[in-house]
């Protein structure tokens, strides 16, 4: 590997936001969670968890490879087994679910901790009832139309980058720009 492509590999993988993660809940169309992951990978996140309880849960190293535009490769994928465990391995975690509803807090109101969830409900089903969160943000509307769950898990992510990624370093100020003639 070239010095050049070495560098940018060691600053891709010492670029992230730690301890920020996601949740993704039963997902019937991997191909969400590969755009999800998309705008996880360039925005500093690495992992995302996967929550499948009526539906198989999907290999991401095998489906979602033009959705997610190489991200899948660079994102960890771990599916949650058992949810007791997992909630006693994150208990010191806040649980954040998107989620449109009167008792969410506006996104741009709402300050994310350094150890946060972002738990994403499924398009189709919402938020499964056994998944507890102690927190939840909404995204402003203009007019009653939805974002998509890719969409909506995108800008907060952007809201989490702007608070909590200031310090990474954006791999375009590493690649040397082109010379005109």
């Amino acid at each position: 590997m070239n010095p050049r492509r070495q560098r940018l590999v060691e600053t891709y993988y010492n670029n992230k936001i730690p301890h920020i993660e996601l949740v993704v809940d039963n997902f019937e169309n991997p191909h969400d969670i590969s755009a999800i992951a998309r705008s996880a990978d360039g925005l500093g996140i690495k992992k995302i968890h996967l929550y499948y309880t009526y539906i198989p849960c999907p290999d991401m190293q095998c489906v979602g490879k033009k959705s997610s535009a190489s991200a899948n490769k660079w994102i960890i994928y771990e599916q949650i087994d058992d949810l007791a465990q997992f909630y006693s391995e994150k208990r010191d975690y806040n649980f954040v679910a998107i989620l449109q509803q009167k008792k969410a807090i506006s996104l741009h109101e709402y300050q994310f901790n350094n150890k946060t969830i972002l738990v994403v409900p499924s398009p189709e089903k919402g938020l499964s009832p056994e998944l507890k969160c102690e927190h939840f943000v909404s995204l402003p509307l203009l007019r009653d139309a939805l974002y998509s769950t890719s969409t909506a898990t995108a800008v907060t992510l952007y809201e989490i980058f702007s608070q909590l990624g200031k310090h990474l370093t954006p791999l375009s100020s590493l690649i040397p720009r082109r010379k005109r003639d």
